[in-house]
C-alpha cells in the first residue's frame, strides 16, 4: 500500500494535522476520489455513497509535499503557509534522523569520548566548534587536562568531533522549530516514530530499539548542554 503510516499531529494552536506517507500517484488518486465523491454528493443530495466525502472537511487543505527525500501529504484546517511550515518541520526531523543513522553519530560520539573527554566537555567542545573556527577552538582546549602534547592530535580532535558538532547544531534547530510549531513533545515523538518506522534499513535489531537509540542519544546531548544553551531554547 502506497499510502500508510498515517498519524495525527497537533500544532501549537491546537489544530490537528493528518500526516501520511504517500506517493504523488496515490495522492492524485485520492484527490480524484474526493472530487468524484463531492460531485456525486452534489448530484444526489445526502443519499447513498455520497457520505464518503464527509471525511474531507470543506475547510481542510490537503497538500502533497516532498522533503528530505520523502513524500507525504498533510491534511488539516490550516492555511497553506501553516501547512508548508509543518511540512518543513517534517523534512527537518527526517533530515536529523537520516544524519544520525547514516553517520552513526552515536558511535562518533563514543569515539570522541575515547580521546578523553567526558560527555559535558564533548558537548561544550562541539558547541564551540560550531561557533568558531577549529583552530581557535583547539587553542582554547590546549589547556584541557586530557589534551595530548602530540600535535598530530590537533586535527584528530576536530575531525572526530566535527560530525557530532554538525549534528548538534541540526538537533538544536530542529528542537527549537518543533517547540514553536507543535503542541507538545508527544507530537514530536509521534512524528519521530512515524518517520523511523518508514526507514526500514535503520531498524536494527527492531523498530523500538532504533527509536530508543535516536532518542537516548539526543537526550545525552541535551544533558550535556551548558545551562545557558538550554535556557536559550526553553
Amino acid at each position: 500500500d502506497e499510502k500508510n503510516g498515517s498519524l495525527l499531529i497537533r500544532t501549537k494552536d491546537g489544530d490537528e494535522v493528518s500526516f501520511s506517507f504517500e506517493s504523488l500517484r496515490s495522492f492524485q488518486a485520492s484527490q480524484q476520489l474526493n472530487f468524484q465523491a463531492q460531485t456525486s454528493q452534489e448530484q444526489s443530495g445526502e443519499q447513498g455513497e455520497s457520505s464518503v466525502s464527509a471525511s474531507y472537511s470543506q475547510q481542510a487543505s490537503y497538500q502533497y509535499y516532498e522533503r528530505s527525500g520523502i513524500s507525504f501529504s498533510l491534511k488539516g484546517e490550516l492555511d497553506e503557509d501553516e501547512l508548508e511550515s509543518i511540512a518543513d518541520l517534517v523534512g527537518q526531523v527526517q533530515d536529523l534522523a537520516d544524519t544520525f543513522y547514516s553517520g552513526d553519530i552515536d558511535k562518533a560520539f563514543e569515539e570522541a569520548l575515547d580521546l578523553g573527554f567526558d560527555d559535558k566537555e564533548l558537548v561544550g567542545y562541539a558547541l564551540q566548534l560550531n561557533r568558531t573556527t577549529q583552530t581557535e577552538v583547539l587553542k582554547t582546549y590546549e589547556n584541557i587536562q586530557h589534551y595530548n602534547e602530540d600535535n598530530s592530535d590537533n586535527a584528530k580532535y576536530g575531525n572526530v568531533v566535527s560530525p557530532v558538532a554538525q549534528y548538534l547544531e541540526k538537533m538544536m534547530d530542529t528542537f527549537a522549530n518543533a517547540e514553536n510549531k507543535l503542541a507538545s513533545s508527544d507530537d514530536y515523538n509521534a512524528l519521530i516514530s512515524g518517520l523511523i518506522n518508514e526507514m526500514k534499513d535503520v531498524q536494527v535489531p527492531d523498530l523500538i530499539s532504533a527509536i530508543n537509540r535516536f532518542r537516548s542519544f539526543n537526550q545525552t546531548l541535551l544533558d550535556g548542554l551548558p545551562q545557558s544553551a538550554e535556557a536559550g531554547e526553553s
